[in-house]
């Protein structure tokens, strides 16, 4: 079962063509010395003696001494395989090709034959190997960013359906209008899971909704929002859903836990081949000299985000916290 796993299709069209390359050359010289019959039974039978050593080192040597460091044992086991087995070969060639090649010359030819095939094989299954766990790997971390999705658009959806139930509770007029920007949100959140990429200016359109319904939630005297937009958002491309958890973090852990004056202020912008992103918000002062429990910095949204960006931007982010005792900063920089 083992052989038959390996008997790849494209390796045993190479191996036909290796063959029948090595072999012939070896056919006009047998055809001018007998006949067309014995001809290629002297040929079938020196790929038959040479194809022996060449598979027994291809499905047995290599893979069980040469490949696994012993290499030293390697070479003796093969020394002393092949030295009896090119002496025999003289002896047979004499008696069925009625010609007696030099010793040193078929177990040359032998050496070169076995580790040319067994190489080139193991080479192959090497490659495929690589390939297969490169292959892996892709699909382990795209189900991993889908299943960061996951947690994400959760996430969003209770703390904007919390903002409704604000508003429900205080018969607000604007409920209707939340609603309807929600129910824009939701559209735009279903559409998008299952892409890899949206244009930057729709991520902002739904950081714009998200914004304002913040603003509809919280009075305008007490919280000032501010959201900047620079550059030409429209020719950039960015993973749905990645800037919103720094929104959100904003919101949930700074204007919320304040009874006093708030800001945020939110600052995008593209710059040749890196996106900047900002968010900045008031931290609630000491109470009291008892210090509200800080804003934090490994929550479920921010470490899925952090983990999608190692997966989405390696090597290619900077994402920086600063914390201050009135104020709280998140730094991103993207490189495209």
């Amino acid at each position: 079962m083992k052989l038959l796993s390996r008997l790849d299709p494209s390796l045993i069209v190479a191996h036909t063509l290796l063959w029948t390359l090595f072999l012939l050359p070896s056919a006009p010289y047998y055809l001018e010395r007998m006949s067309v019959s014995a001809a290629v039974i002297t040929i079938g039978f020196m790929g038959l003696y040479f194809s022996l050593p060449v598979y027994a080192n291809q499905l047995y040597f290599l893979p069980r001494f040469f490949f696994i460091g012993q290499r030293l044992t390697y070479l003796l086991l093969t020394l002393v395989v092949l030295l009896p087995y090119g002496w025999a070969g003289t002896w047979l060639f004499e008696r069925i090709i009625l010609e007696k090649p030099p010793i040193f010359s078929l177990i040359a030819r032998c050496y070169t034959l076995t580790f040319a095939f067994g190489f080139i094989d193991q080479y192959v299954h090497r490659q495929k190997t690589q390939n297969r766990l490169l292959q892996l790997e892709s699909q382990q971390a795209r189900l991993e960013l889908e299943r960061l999705k996951a947690h994400v658009n959760p996430h969003f959806l209770f703390n904007t359906l919390h903002n409704l139930y604000t508003l429900t509770l205080k018969q607000s007029p604007q409920a209707s209008d939340v609603v309807l920007r929600l129910a824009s949100l939701m559209r735009y959140l279903f559409t998008t899971n299952h892409l890899d990429t949206v244009p930057l200016s729709e991520e902002v359109t739904y950081l714009e909704q998200y914004i304002a319904l913040e603003r509809l939630r919280l009075s305008s005297e007490r919280a000032v929002i501010t959201f900047l937009v620079q550059g030409p958002v429209n020719r950039v491309e960015l993973p749905p859903m990645l800037l919103i958890p720094f929104v959100e973090n904003a919101f949930k852990h700074g204007v919320e836990a304040d009874t006093g004056q708030v800001f945020v202020t939110i600052t995008l912008a593209v710059q040749e081949q890196e996106v900047f992103f900002e968010v900045e918000n008031s931290k609630p002062p000491l109470v009291q000299d008892v210090p509200i429990m800080p804003q934090p910095t490994t929550g479920t949204g921010l470490s899925n985000v952090r983990q999608r960006l190692a997966l989405l931007f390696t090597n290619r982010h900077r994402l920086t916290i600063n914390e201050q005792p009135l104020a709280y900063k998140i730094t991103l920089a993207l490189q495209l």
